[in-house]
């Protein structure tokens, strides 16, 4: 079983994590569900588009396979073939890694078995599937990436973010008041905001 170790800071105490690391319950196959479901609202839009959407789910789960291992401690790590690819290549592989990162921790450590690219379903979903929301500062157009609904019904508001190495503190905090910028969404208060760094410590 791979180990993916996290350092929760400033939870609300009723979460149990303190300021301190723990380690993330999951197995490869969870990894790779996390990365085809990730953005997406439930099992019919990630197949919504019929022979696409296959090609897409194998194009996301080979982006996994291509990319990470586990080495002889149980660790993530990077394969050759991410090391060697040109640095505009690693940014867009470490943007989607922190998508799949994130997704895992929301669903693992916060009960929100889906969450949804915010722009997919304010701007292009319809009917029951669309998602309205209401922002704190109108003219501001700096939001967070991903909503989802725990198994409560309550939302929650996340930004990702992926790095090859650790992110700073304060780029973190910045990360978190985009989350801010949402006030409520179809109508009710979000009941938790967090940013989430994926990234690979320095010495795997």
């Amino acid at each position: 079983m791979p180990i993916i170790n996290f350092e929760a800071l400033h939870f609300p105490y009723k979460y149990g994590l303190g300021n301190t690391v723990h380690t993330l319950n999951c197995t490869w196959s969870d990894i790779l569900l996390a990365a085809v479901t990730v953005g997406r609202k439930n099992w019919e839009w990630v197949t919504k588009n019929g022979v696409l959407s296959e090609r897409e789910m194998s194009f996301r789960i080979n982006m996994i396979l291509a990319f990470l291992k586990e080495n002889s401690r149980s660790q993530i790590v990077r394969t050759q073939n991410f090391i060697t690819l040109d640095p505009s290549e690693k940014v867009a592989i470490s943007y989607f890694l922190g998508l799949v990162g994130t997704k895992l921790m929301a669903e693992k450590v916060f009960n929100v078995p889906w969450l949804m690219h915010l722009d997919v379903y304010t701007r292009f979903a319809t009917g029951s599937d669309r998602v309205f929301i209401e922002k704190w500062k109108e003219h501001c157009n700096i939001r967070p990436d991903l909503i989802g609904l725990d198994t409560n019904g309550d939302w929650v508001v996340v930004e990702a973010k992926g790095r090859t190495n650790n992110m700073s503190h304060i780029n973190l905090a910045k990360a978190k008041s985009q989350t801010e910028n949402i006030r409520k969404i179809n109508g009710q208060d979000p009941i938790l905001r967090f940013a989430n760094s994926t990234y690979f410590s320095q010495n795997i």
